[in-house]
């Protein structure tokens, strides 16, 4: 049986384009539907983990871990390797608690030293620092506490509690003083930035009154040293020195939590050795909201596209089976003529059935579009659809169910009554309407002769009593005369 434009089937669609059309839509609308559910579902999902991640703070999801100055260059993913590409490079910052006064006020502090500043600090007045005792001050601290670049401040940092003599490098307990130098004035910057991890070191005041229990200090804006502070300082300072490193948002997908989470898992793991990296994270409860807000979506989504694919499941079945009621009487005529009933049934399975699958392409095609303009409209571009197994799986499963409608009907419809029996009863038809004709030809014709007779016998009639009425005519005078 061909199905070109000059077979069998090619013919019948051209006959019954309009049907043929129809089912087409049909189909394309079922595929659409099923495949769009999928899509949808990914999508909604992919835009719940953007939205969550970016909403986070940089701080809870990125990577903290803590070390010493003199470990500052180790590798915090070393017991993690493979999750190393969803984070910037580790920036590694010392800070020390220092003191020292400005007109008779005393003020406490931070100096801090970040790898990497000069580049992101918006440096306003002179330089960035180049060495470890050179600082730069905030406009706003330097404004309130009268300071300039070229000052120099003595300040003065306790020793780490427990720290000797012999770890103190001579100074033992008593607190260590050193002055540092003022290079330059730096203003206001985003701490929302990725390098500065959510790390405000400025204030517009410049000096703020912190009260803690009975007492009160005066903490100016922190003074941001050059690099390699930590390491300059004596050893008995309580140097904090932290390695952060900022999540990359835009390269974490939906299939990369399962990795994210096994490999801060294995980071946060406690280790006995005192210079190694001890890493910390709050990622986890980011990808906990997701993983809600993903329930929630498989509960829905998949559920209003399933009820939209069964509705138009439904007007497929009604279609095809007004189609298999219409062409039964020509089947029935195949199968008279010597065409046996697979035959029969491929065709009719191949003239609906072309229509079905060429709605598969088109139907996913109206999917992916419409998932791309909801995706628009709806999550504000943040994703874009994806054609993953389960999309094609549910576009697959659409066609292969609407293949099932035109199989079970055309079983149903063509060999309820047995197909031999249906084949002698259409076929029954011409004869029995020619039997018919041929009686209605015979009494015609009989009426017609009887007609005849019946006129040829008026006229017989009419004539012999023509032939009477004079005979009777003489009689009449005659008896009258006498």
């Amino acid at each position: 049986m061909r199905i070109g434009r000059d077979g069998v089937t090619g013919h019948a669609l051209q006959h019954r384009s309009g049907q043929a059309v129809a089912l087409f839509v049909l189909s394309l609308l079922g595929v659409a539907a099923c495949a769009f559910g999928p899509l949808y579902e990914r999508a909604v999902e992919g835009a719940q983990l953007k939205t969550t991640l970016a909403s986070t703070p940089i701080l809870s999801r990125g990577l903290v871990g803590r070390t010493t100055p003199a470990a500052r260059t180790s590798d915090m993913f070393a017991s993690a390797a493979n999750i190393r590409h969803f984070y910037s490079p580790p920036v590694a910052s010392d800070r020390l608690a220092v003191t020292y006064a400005r007109h008779d006020i005393k003020l406490v502090g931070d100096i801090i030293s970040r790898t990497g500043q000069c580049g992101h600090l918006p440096v306003t007045t002179g330089r960035c620092p180049a060495s470890a005792f050179e600082v730069v001050a905030s406009n706003s601290s330097a404004k309130a506490l009268g300071l300039r670049v070229g000052n120099q401040i003595l300040v003065t940092a306790a020793p780490a509690a427990g720290a000797t003599s012999a770890a103190g490098g001579g100074y033992g307990l008593s607190p260590v003083h050193f002055r540092v130098k003022i290079v330059g004035l730096y203003g206001s910057y985003n701490a929302h930035d990725e390098y500065w991890f959510d790390h405000g070191y400025f204030t517009k005041a410049g000096v703020q009154l912190v009260q803690v229990g009975l007492d009160s200090y005066y903490v100016p804006d922190a003074l941001l040293a050059g690099e390699g502070f930590g390491a300059a300082v004596p050893a008995s300072l309580p140097v904090s020195t932290r390695l952060e490193a900022s999540l990359k948002v835009n390269r974490v997908g939906l299939d990369d939590m399962s990795a994210l989470r096994a490999g801060l898992a294995a980071l946060a793991k406690p280790t006995a050795d005192a210079g190694a990296v001890q890493v910390t994270s709050n990622l986890s409860g980011a990808f906990d909201q997701v993983e809600s807000g993903r329930r929630a979506a498989r509960s829905v989504i998949p559920a209003f596209a399933g009820e939209l694919a069964l509705l138009l499941l439904v007007v497929i079945g009604i279609v095809v089976v007004a189609g298999a009621d219409q062409r039964r009487p020509e089947f029935a005529l195949a199968r008279l003529r010597g065409s046996s009933t697979a035959r029969t049934a491929r065709r009719f399975c191949a003239e609906l059935g072309v229509p079905v699958l060429l709605g598969v392409i088109p139907g996913l095609l109206v999917a992916w579009l419409t998932c791309e303009a909801a995706c628009r409209w709806w999550l504000s571009g943040v994703v874009h659809p994806e054609l993953r197994v389960p999309v094609l799986a549910a576009a697959g499963a659409g066609v292969a169910v609407e293949l099932a409608i035109i199989a079970v009907v055309q079983r149903g419809r063509h060999h309820h009554a047995g197909p031999d029996r249906a084949a002698r009863r259409h076929a029954a038809q011409p004869s029995a309407r020619l039997v018919r004709t041929r009686r209605r030809s015979s009494c015609a014709v009989a009426g017609t002769a009887r007609s005849r007779r019946g006129r040829v016998a008026d006229r017989e009639t009419s004539r012999r009593a023509a032939h009477r009425r004079p005979a009777v005519r003489r009689v009449r005078p005659g008896s009258g005369g006498g």
